[in-house]
């Protein structure tokens, strides 16, 4: 199982030469896990297992996370919900209700809901969630974070709100005494040695290697190396219900990206 290596540039963060990408390299998984969900062994799944860890320091008993339907927030979902934690999602449609409640999973909110927000704002001050784990980062975070009692956290791993972008408020941050913190998964990595890694993967290679329960999920789409754009261009479609992967060949081996 390849991991990028190229010239030791893993990333817009930073370069670490060849010297260091020997730890990443090569990480051979159980033969038992079919090819196309041992490549789903590195990303989502580490990165999970990172952001579980900073959501479990705060110490919280509940929190909530957007997009909630997303591949990772799912495994954040499993992950959290095995440790106690009960998980509030926020989802942009009603298929990714109908996707976590096929989960078992039945604290799910639409946010193109009309009554979203006095829904959002009842759970709050029922549930008193603390972490805000958000990958969207727009101006609905913010009216969010806002709701949420003194002392939350809110932890951004990701932008997808583009344009609209995150605003933080001040007068509100600081009569509250709430925290903004990043994540960054490649960072994290970065700072990781070999056995650490190892030890990480293992406990994702042993779960897909029995059923998945955390970190495995549906091959919705399927494409050859030739549509590789099509494969990125229609993957926000099927996002919430499952992963994408394509296949090509070198060398008479079989390769699979996933994404």
């Amino acid at each position: 199982f390849f991991f990028q290596a190229e010239d030791g540039i893993r990333d817009s963060v930073a370069s670490r030469g060849l010297g260091d990408v020997y730890k990443r390299q090569v990480y051979i998984y159980d033969q038992a896990i079919p090819h196309e969900v041992a490549c789903r062994i590195y990303n989502n799944p580490m990165a999970a297992l990172g952001i579980e860890r900073k959501i479990l320091a705060e110490n919280p008993k509940s929190i909530i996370i957007t997009p909630g339907a997303a591949s990772i927030s799912k495994m954040l979902v499993n992950l959290l919900k095995s440790k106690g934690v009960e998980v509030i999602c926020l989802v942009r449609n009603e298929d990714g209700i109908k996707v976590l409640k096929e989960m078992g999973h039945e604290l799910a909110f639409n946010t193109s809901d009309a009554k979203f927000d006095e829904a959002i704002t009842e759970i709050i001050k029922t549930h008193s969630p603390t972490v805000f784990v958000d990958a969207v980062a727009n101006e609905l975070s913010t009216k969010v974070f806002n709701l949420m009692p003194s002392k939350s956290v809110h932890i951004i791993f990701g932008g997808l709100g583009g344009k609209d972008a995150l605003t933080v408020p001040v007068f509100p941050l600081v009569m509250t005494d709430k925290v903004v913190k990043g994540y960054s998964w490649s960072v994290e990595d970065f700072n990781k040695s070999k056995e650490e890694i190892l030890k990480e993967l293992s406990i994702v290679n042993n779960d897909l290697a029995h059923g998945g329960k955390l970190f495995g999920g549906p091959i919705v789409k399927e494409y050859k190396m030739t549509d590789f754009q099509k494969a990125i261009d229609e993957q926000p479609s099927y996002a919430s219900k499952g992963a994408g992967i394509i296949w090509f060949t070198k060398q008479q081996q079989l390769f699979i990206e996933t994404f």
